[in-house]
């Protein structure tokens, strides 16, 4: 559910059925000059407000494009924990598989 969008930024709410049932409200911004997507937790079931994660997309030299990810979350609870450590392990995979989807569709 998107809450509120103005220029560089949303306000998005958004979930899976994965685990049971995880949602989070995001503050989204992006700042094309800089090539910076953030995405900032306010609220969630799963992580504590202020976890965030980020890409930085920037020119490849000889051409392309490079992305680099940070992700920043701290659990709410044990569950979270435990997604956190799955995330972990699979996370940079499915990250991939996202943004080559993405990516796909954009182009």
């Amino acid at each position: 559910m998107v809450h509120e969008i103005g220029p560089g930024h949303a306000d998005v709410t958004e979930g899976s059925s994965v685990a049971g049932g995880i949602w989070e409200r995001n503050r989204y911004s992006w700042d094309a000059a800089t090539g910076v997507i953030t995405a900032e937790t306010i609220d969630s079931n799963t992580w504590l407000p202020g976890s965030r994660w980020e890409y930085r997309v920037l020119p490849a030299p000889g051409g392309g494009t490079l992305v680099s990810v940070l992700n920043e979350r701290r659990p709410r609870g044990l569950r979270a924990a435990a997604i956190a450590v799955l995330l972990t392990m699979v996370g940079a995979a499915l990250q991939r598989e996202a943004l080559k989807q993405v990516l796909g569709q954009a182009g």
